[in-house]
This record gives structure tokens, sequence and C-alpha cells, in this order.
């Protein structure tokens, strides 16, 4: 099992947390954290990488958005699994928002949970077992 944690002051700093993903074998991301904690934000900064050029934006009202190597997902108001949008996970980075509401058991995954400490400072805990 592979844990660690990033202390992320900016922006900019999230290459850190990427860099990391990125050396890992993953084909679903599992993003949980409160609201405004920064998952859209580490989705947009992914997305870069995977070299999509399109605006990333939260699939909130929509469940689910397809981009070329690319699903993302926002189950806030989801519950159960994701059998129903399997189809398109093929050969695709599958990233999921608020993935704590679903009954999930993919297992090529990394999970990152996102939090603030004491100082307000957000803390990305990545795991990948």
């Amino acid at each position: 099992m592979i844990e660690k944690k990033f202390l992320i002051n900016n922006k900019e700093n999230l290459s850190l947390i990427i860099d990391q993903l990125f050396k890992l074998n993953w084909q679903f991301l599992y993003l949980n954290g409160d609201l405004g904690a920064g998952k859209t934000t580490l989705v947009q900064e992914i997305a870069k990488k995977l070299n999509i050029k399109e605006k990333i934006t939260s699939p909130t009202f929509n469940i689910m958005k397809i981009y070329p190597s690319l699903v993302h997902i926002d189950a806030y108001h989801l519950k159960g699994d994701l059998q129903e949008f399997e189809d398109y996970f093929d050969n695709k980075k599958v990233i999921i928002e608020w993935s704590d509401n679903l009954n999930l058991d993919y297992n090529n995954f990394v999970s990152i949970n996102i939090y603030f400490n004491e100082n307000n400072e957000r803390i990305y805990h990545l795991k990948k077992e």
C-alpha cells in the first residue's frame, strides 16, 4: 500500500500530487472532500496532464462529463453503484468526486481525500492499495 499526504498552499503545488499520481497505475480516482476543498481544481490539473484542451467544469448537475481520455463524475446526488455508466469507462481515466456516496469495487484505483488542517491549509491524502 502507498499512502502519502501533501500540504498544498496554491494551485501551482498541485503538480506534486499529479506527478505522484501518474507514477502509479490506476484507472479510477476516488476524490472526497468538503464543498470547496479543491476536487474540481485537481481534476482540471489532471486533465491538463492528459492533454485535454476543453474547459473542465464540475459535472454536478449533469452527473457525468466525457472527454477524450477522461470520464468525470460527480456523485454528490448519487447512491448505489456506477453500473449504468460503465460503458463509457473503457480506455479512459475515471475520476469520481464524492465517491464515498457510492458502493464501488473497482480494482485499479487511487483515493484522494482533501481536508483542511488547523491552519486552514489543504491536505491531500493519497492512498493506493
